[in-house]
């Protein structure tokens, strides 16, 4: 469980079309109005219940928490009531003013109130911002007095209660306490909104892609700021940082830690009809180069040759030579790109197969395999760089080893 306080504000409150009723209106203003000066939002990795079915209520906070403060002098308060205006020495006051991110405000408080059963719980505050600042920890007592709460799905402490919901024993909370992160300046706060569909990321660094179009929204509670933007597709995205130029990544040379690259692996998938493989690419190099892919029998690039039969490892002779015409049995995966520019990609590839790429440099014909016995000059010319993301050196021996002359970021799709 974590905890980070807020100036309130009502910027990206509320839930995307589709989640659901229950994620709408039922902010800290929503509830309460004017009196949600600040928001302490209790995040929690499985999201947790009275007994792991019911749902905690607006004036609940008292059941469950207690709020740590300290005084100029050290002297300890705890904040146990709502609507109580406690005094933290000199630094002024704080009052709990209610549990928030349940239900729709007005939602009558009774046997029948359900929240929205997501994973954050908001304490809505009020008081004098030194006040604020002089809080500490959150703490669920979960006993003497306090109700401990429970994972939600199971049937919470009564598991042989009549009607109790199948399900395995869900264990109470214990006694523990949880530090404040402090983001009264919303530094750590980020907006990013896709409108028209996944837009064009930068496959080094992920950052979406996209020109800059102005301010579209400034909240003035927080000074947070969001920007509009419109990629190289013309899909529009807003993001409160900075977005990535369609330039591509100029990477340090002489790179001498090189990890394996993914291969695309997709033996197991049931796909029919193919399975889409897209995402992002970019270049920069002054040559032109052709990225494909070709299948192979196993993790060391072994290719069953289509002509004769062969069967033939990284190394061997005619092993090119095969994979080059493995290539001809894929369709639509030939990718080339303009030099220092970032663009998308989208190819299918049959199911059933492992996929490894294969650059071909077009002013020399030199190909580059992404195992380093099947290279002419048996230089490794790919490394990873994360999860599905590669770059690769086009220079025979090596040349400047930037890995960047082409970066690959890609997902699967079926």
């Amino acid at each position: 469980m974590s905890a980070k306080l807020n100036r309130y504000s009502d910027l990206g409150e509320g839930g995307p079309v589709g989640v659901g009723a229950s994620s709408q209106h039922n902010s800290g203003s929503d509830s309460y109005g004017d009196q949600a000066q600040y928001r302490l939002r209790l995040y929690t990795s499985a999201g947790f219940s009275p007994d792991g079915i019911a749902s905690l209520m607006p004036d609940d906070f008292s059941r469950f928490f207690q709020l740590k403060a300290t005084t100029q002098s050290g002297e300890n308060i705890t904040i146990t009531e709502t609507g109580v205006t406690y005094a933290i020495g000199g630094r002024g006051t704080i009052s709990v003013v209610g549990l928030a991110d349940l239900a729709p405000a007005g939602t009558p408080v009774n046997a029948a109130y359900v929240e929205d059963h997501d994973n954050y719980y908001d304490v809505i505050l009020e008081g004098d911002l030194n006040a604020i600042k002089a809080l500490s920890a959150v703490r669920m007592p979960s006993g003497n007095g306090y109700s401990a709460v429970y994972n939600p799905g199971g049937p919470g402490n009564s598991p042989d209660a009549p009607g109790a919901a199948p399900g395995p024993f869900t264990v109470p909370s214990q006694d523990h306490s949880i530090p404040i992160s402090f983001d009264l300046d919303g530094a750590r706060q980020v907006t990013f909104v896709e409108t028209d569909g996944a837009v064009l990321r930068n496959p080094w660094n992920l950052q979406p892609v996209g020109r800059l179009l102005g301010t579209a929204v400034e909240d003035t509670l927080t000074g947070q700021t969001i920007l509009a933007y419109i990629d190289p597709q013309d899909r529009r995205f807003y993001s409160s940082f900075e977005a990535s130029s369609s330039t591509s990544t100029d990477l340090p040379g002489r790179r001498t830690q090189l990890s394996a690259i993914d291969l695309i692996d997709i033996r197991e998938v049931d796909a029919p009809n193919g399975v889409t493989v897209s995402g992002s690419l970019s270049r920069s190099a002054a040559d032109d180069s052709i990225l494909q892919w070709y299948s192979v029998s196993d993790d060391e690039g072994t290719v069953v040759d289509p002509l004769s039969g062969s069967i033939l490892k990284p190394g061997e002779p005619g092993y090119a030579e095969a994979a080059s015409r493995r290539t001809d049995l894929i369709s639509n995966n030939t990718l080339a790109l303009t030099n220092s520019k970032i663009a998308p990609f989208s190819i299918t590839l049959e199911s059933g197969s492992i996929y490894a790429p294969l650059i071909t440099k077009q002013t020399s014909d030199d190909q580059y395999f992404a195992f380093d016995a099947a290279n002419a000059d048996g230089f490794a010319h790919y490394t990873g760089f994360g999860a599905n993301g590669w770059g690769m050196e086009d220079g025979y021996g090596g040349g400047d080893r930037d890995y960047d002359d082409l970066v690959v970021r890609f997902s699967l799709g079926v």
